[in-house]
């Protein structure tokens, strides 16, 4: 941790990395606690915190670019031989 804070009190923290670093750093170290003490409770929250995190922004954010920006549609090839050997057994699982 000395090393962050040096490097940002030498550099500029233009992100603004250490305006919340403090909390993230407390949380982290409560989860890792639940984690160690109470695996049941950690799982039940975890699944609770994926399943409240809705559309992923990337996935979303790439979207919008192709639409609105670039102009092109969605990609809908599903042809995934291309990935395989023709005689993978994984493959079965695209048909």
């Amino acid at each position: 941790m000395d090393w962050v804070l040096g490097h940002f009190c030498k550099e500029t923290d233009q992100y603004f990395v250490l305006k919340d670093f403090s909390p993230y750093v407390a949380i982290q170290e409560k989860t890792g606690h639940l984690y160690e003490n109470d695996r049941d409770k950690w799982l039940r929250m975890m699944v609770q915190n994926i399943s409240q995190s809705g559309y992923f922004l990337s996935d979303r954010t790439i979207q919008e670019y192709a639409k609105e920006i670039w102009k092109i549609g969605q990609y809908e090839n599903r042809d995934y031989s291309r990935f395989f050997p023709s005689k993978d057994p994984l493959l079965k699982c695209f048909e």
